[in-house]
């Protein structure tokens, strides 16, 4: 079999959950701190091609509100994402909260390490239960919109971590032909109009360019080695505000020519892909970038500056490509795609050391901290089993902000302080605590509960679950069948279901309880059902009152004749009578003639009662089945007989001449 056959086998497609999960024992899986094997940030691919994206890391969702990203994804329209494993599956779990430069958090995106994506609930919060890796898991987090996110979580077998991932926006430009040479521009779009009258006169905002990318002729290819030809889109993000600096992948580690991994002392980084449809195109010849420094920090004149790219197969980047400085900022030649950082190996740090406790002073184990400086610089840690963290910042930063998160007995808590860094610590990136400043952090529990269960209602209901709370309201949509809901302790749950023939409200309080999806410890409302006890008609065609017979009580469009019986349809939509046994509607057969070729019958009868009923002959299928001593009935058949006298009267098929 050829490497690309065995690929194509190797998928297991779980396309009924909206996942791709990528398992292989062809390679086994390398030690913390060696080179894995190649890998790229990618995004989701086309299904026609199994091939395209095996050997990629990661793989993201489409984006439903994107036209430019899904006007020509393929056939399958279920999100699909997949890690791919770093190492044997562990038992330790992993709390991720995702939030954006304000920490405010981020939902519905995916969230992996290793095994399928959990999606981010409202509150950002995403409890991952199949982590992968030996020591060190590698977390990434991808969503339409959004640059990806990347931590390295060091974790325990058995013990829960807890990490902070922040994600920066990123935009989109429009190529019509990918083989041909030419010019885009990324830009980020400009804010709103004004929203009142007498903000009109004010100056129009302007598009900001952000990245200029130059390519020549048929420089793309697939995946799989086929020439790219035809549209394609363009995705960039450019982070350079210092608020941003946490949401580089790798938390801006760069490996040195020793293989030691290092600090960057950055200027800013980059994301940039090319798609077509949802493939991730690749390079074949040096691609030209053209950006510019931010206003606010350009670095000095002979400042050695250099170009890294992230290298998801060492979780931190790597020196590649080439940058030549400009007036106003750098032109760059990459020979791939991804994310890239400049700035130059940090040749002094400051260092912060942590203490985290929780409400009852105790100390906060494996919990995330991730702290940032006054230039473009960020670290991440995780505290020890004393809640003690010692966190490097490249540079010669004064001042330094340190945010965490841990999960507590009482649910996750996160803590934010800044702290004056002092001294520098020696130079290299070590992190010596004893010449650290110390920060004490009292974590705060973020006051989440969770509450799970089933909702039920006629095919084709949509549901709203809308959170009221003092501060804010706002809703999620949710089909039937089982869930899970992330709430604010104490806020009130409104399960809005909407049918066919209207809508139900059901009300329930989220509790005082501390959980997360995922986890244990959320409460059980059982099933919650949108059932309207009404008459439906053929113009409704589900069953609108959950009793598993549909549009009972109608005559089917008119066509049927009155029965002695309530008058209804079957779920087939034919014309039929109500069981006075069962309750089930039953179709008329009275095309039939009685014959003793057909066995007899007990059958119940009355309150308690049985009666023997003659066997018939039906005229239309020539089978046998019972007379029915009602003439709503006429000649019983299979499988009608167990639907008009319950379970005890089964029929088997048995051929007749009427």
């Amino acid at each position: 079999m050829s490497a690309r056959e065995w690929k194509k086998h190797t998928w297991l497609a779980l396309s009924a959950a909206g996942l791709l999960i990528a398992c292989s024992d062809e390679e086994k899986p390398a030690p913390i701190g060696s080179d894995m094997p190649d890998a790229r940030v990618q995004r989701d691919y086309d299904a026609s091609n199994v091939d395209a994206a095996w050997d990629e890391h990661v793989m993201g969702m489409l984006d439903p509100l994107d036209p430019v990203d899904t006007m020509e994804t393929p056939v399958l329209d279920l999100p699909l994402v997949v890690a791919r494993p770093r190492g044997p599956r562990s038992t330790a779990s992993i709390d991720v909260r995702v939030q954006d430069s304000m920490s405010e958090p981020i939902a519905n995106v995916a969230v992996s390490a290793g095994g399928p994506a959990v999606i981010a609930s409202s509150f950002g919060v995403a409890h991952l239960s199949e982590v992968y890796g030996d020591g060190i898991a590698e977390v990434y987090v991808f969503g339409p919109g959004f640059a990806i996110g990347h931590a390295r979580v060091p974790i325990v077998e058995g013990q829960a971590s807890a990490v902070l991932v922040q994600l920066a926006p990123s935009y989109s430009a429009r190529v019509e032909d990918i083989a041909t040479a030419g010019e885009v521009v990324v830009h980020e779009p400009p804010p709103p109009p004004p929203a009142f009258p007498e903000q009109l006169d004010a100056a129009v905002p302007m598009p900001v360019a952000l990245l200029t990318l130059s390519f020549g002729a048929e420089a793309f290819e697939t995946p799989w080695g086929e020439p790219a030809q035809g549209s394609a889109t363009v995705r960039g993000a450019l982070l350079r505000a210092v608020q941003d600096a946490p949401a580089v992948p790798g938390a801006l580690l760069a490996v040195a020519d020793d293989g030691a991994r290092m600090p960057l002392d950055a200027q800013l980084s980059f994301e940039l892909r090319v798609l077509q449809g949802a493939t991730d195109l690749q390079l074949k010849q040096p691609l030209a970038v053209g950006l510019q420094w931010p206003a606010d920090r350009v670095p000095p004149e002979g400042a050695e500056l250099s170009l890294f790219r992230f290298a998801p197969e060492r979780g931190a980047f790597v020196a590649e490509g080439s940058l030549v400085r400009t007036a106003l900022g750098a032109e760059l030649s990459v020979s791939k795609l991804g994310h890239f950082a400049i700035g130059a190996l940090a040749q002094t740090t400051r260092c912060v050391q942590v203490s985290l406790r929780d409400a009852a002073a105790q100390p906060l184990p494996n919990a995330g901290v991730l702290a940032y400086g006054s230039t473009f610089v960020t670290a991440r840690a995780s505290t020890d089993a004393q809640g003690r963290a010692c966190v490097p910042i490249a540079g010669d930063n004064a001042q330094a902000g340190v945010m965490a998160l841990a999960r507590t007995a009482s649910g996750l808590a996160r803590a934010t302080a800044t702290g004056d860094l002092g001294a520098p610590a020696p130079t290299g990136g070590a992190c010596d605590a004893s010449a650290c400043t110390s920060i004490e952090l009292a974590a705060e529990p973020l006051g989440l509960t969770c509450v799970r269960g089933e909702l039920k209602g006629a095919p084709g209901t949509s549901w709203n679950v809308w959170h009221r709370n003092e501060e804010s309201s706002f809703s999620e949509p949710r089909p039937n069948g089982e869930f899970c809901v992330e709430a604010r302790s104490g806020e009130m749950l409104e399960f809005n279901g909407f049918t066919s023939a209207g809508q139900c409200l059901v009300m329930h309080a989220a509790g005082a309880a501390n959980a997360t999806c995922g986890a244990d410890g959320c409460t059980d409302l059982g099933v919650i059902e949108c059932c309207l006890e009404r008459e439906q008609c053929a113009a409704t065609p589900s069953d609108d009152d959950c009793d598993g017979i549909v549009d009972e009580g109608c005559n089917c469009g008119g066509a049927c004749a009155a029965t002695t019986l309530e008058n209804c349809c079957t779920p087939l939509g034919g014309c039929g009578a109500r069981s006075p046994y069962t309750e089930a509607c039953v179709g008329n057969n009275p095309l039939a003639t009685d014959t003793s070729a057909c066995p007899s019958a007990t059958v119940p009868f009355g309150n308690g009662d049985t009666v023997e009923v003659l066997g018939c002959c039906s005229v239309v299928t020539s089978q046998c089945g019972l007379r029915s001593l009602d003439s709503d009935f006429g000649c019983v058949m299979p499988p009608d007989a167990t639907a008009l006298w319950g379970e005890s009267v089964v029929l088997s098929s048995v051929a007749c001449t009427p």
